[in-house]
């Protein structure tokens, strides 16, 4: 399903494309409508509602930090797993 071994910067590129890609989708969990962005002066970071999953990238440092999501407990839709490719 994830592949966990990949770094901060990975995952932070996969949240972004996913918060664009997917309407605010996951990339953890691949559910739509759960990932929330927010920027804190020099911090940019992504968190899904749903299974907690998170990841950020500090400008000033240029360090990425990420944080696993739980297992997502029921299953995607067709419809969703359609967008997501899966």
């Amino acid at each position: 399903m994830v592949q966990a071994e990949q770094n901060g910067k990975d995952w932070f590129n996969r949240a972004t494309r996913s918060n664009i890609e997917h309407h605010q989708g996951c990339p953890w969990c691949q559910r739509p409508n759960q990932l929330y962005q927010s920027q804190r002066g020099s911090v940019h970071e992504f968190h899904c509602g749903s299974c907690e999953f998170f990841v950020c990238y500090d400008s000033i440092t240029d360090r990425y930090f990420m944080g696993n999501g739980n297992v997502r407990e029921a299953p995607l839709t067709q419809v969703a797993m359609q967008a997501f490719g899966s």
